[in-house]
């Protein structure tokens, strides 16, 4: 690709379709703990990383209950309902094209690695990747680390890979790895605060191959 040599994606919402099944799941734990629930709109508001601070948002008090239960709560009932998801509209044929375009792709993402080699398999996404790199906890605090991990593993100068992603921490990891980024709306958090965000903000998934091929120009 004229532009960039490798991507690097996120996966939760903007790969794969996920935000409306953590809308149920984080309703579903405030019904149980008597606190309003909230809708899709005042979700992408409140979600953010780290995880800890999104539920305080929410209304939660680490008292009685400790994060680490609630957490792994949620991270339970998300796991019972993940195959009633689906990948956002045209990502196998985004990524056959980005391969065609001889640009290297990974996914660099706070869910857990097991899982997310397990997933990522299921949804015929794996064999599009060079790297596959998640968290070794459910507690996501920041996926930086794991970034520049990920950052030493690809033969390739920093102004040539991007990542794409869905929320301002993906934003903010490409910041501190020195690299380019691109966020689409429809996932995890609300446009306009992508728009804030010190990256190139796209209509739609769709955009990403021609953004790719430009460069961050």
């Amino acid at each position: 690709m004229g532009g960039f040599a490798h991507v690097i994606w996120d996966w939760n919402g903007t790969l794969l379709d996920d935000a409306w099944l953590c809308l149920e799941v984080i309703n579903r734990q405030l019904a149980q703990r008597h606190l309003p629930i909230v809708t899709y709109a005042e979700y992408q508001e409140a979600f953010c990383f780290p995880i800890r601070e999104y539920y305080d948002r929410l209304g939660f008090e680490f008292g009685d209950e400790i994060f680490e239960d609630v957490a792994q709560e949620f991270i339970d009932d998300y796991e019972l309902h993940r195959d009633e998801c689906r990948l956002r509209p045209q990502v196998l044929e985004i990524l056959d094209r980005v391969d065609a375009a001889g640009c290297g792709q990974s996914i660099l993402s706070m869910y857990r690695q097991d899982a997310l080699r397990t997933v990522t398999r299921t949804f015929g996404i794996a064999t599009h990747m060079q790297h596959i790199i998640g968290l070794d906890t459910h507690y996501a605090v920041s996926k930086l680390d794991i970034g520049r991990r990920l950052i030493e593993q690809i033969d390739c100068p920093l102004d040539r890979i991007a990542l794409i992603g869905d929320t301002d921490h993906d934003s903010e990891v490409a910041t501190a790895l020195g690299i380019s980024c691109a966020l689409v709306p429809g996932g995890h958090q609300a446009s306009h605060r992508l728009a804030e965000c010190n990256a190139t903000l796209l209509d739609s998934l769709e955009e990403v191959v021609q953004w790719l091929a430009l460069g961050d120009d």
